[in-house]
């Protein structure tokens, strides 16, 4: 089981490197949101970066469709996830 996941991933991976629309960034935190829903400050945390930098790029994510998000149950944060329909991920 741990290796399909495995090999999955590294597919996915593969596919979103050589996907033409996205920069790098944009492929990462696609990467690291594809499975489940993630805050602003666990992309801040994978990514290592400020806190500013990455609120932009979530939101232009989720302004080209890449990106979903929903208030969390709290309200006190955004929840982001991968829209896997967009015709632009060519997955």
């Amino acid at each position: 089981m741990l290796n399909n996941d495995l090999e999955y991933d590294l597919a996915l991976l593969k596919k979103l490197a050589l996907n033409n629309n996205l920069s790098k960034s944009e492929m990462n935190v696609i990467f690291f949101c594809w499975h489940s829903q993630k805050t602003s400050h666990d992309v801040a945390e994978y990514l290592n970066w400020a806190s500013p930098n990455v609120a932009r790029l979530l939101l232009a994510m989720v302004n080209k469709g890449f990106l979903t998000r929903k208030l969390s149950e709290d309200n006190k944060s955004y929840l982001y996830s991968v829209d896997k329909s967009n015709p632009l991920l060519e997955v």
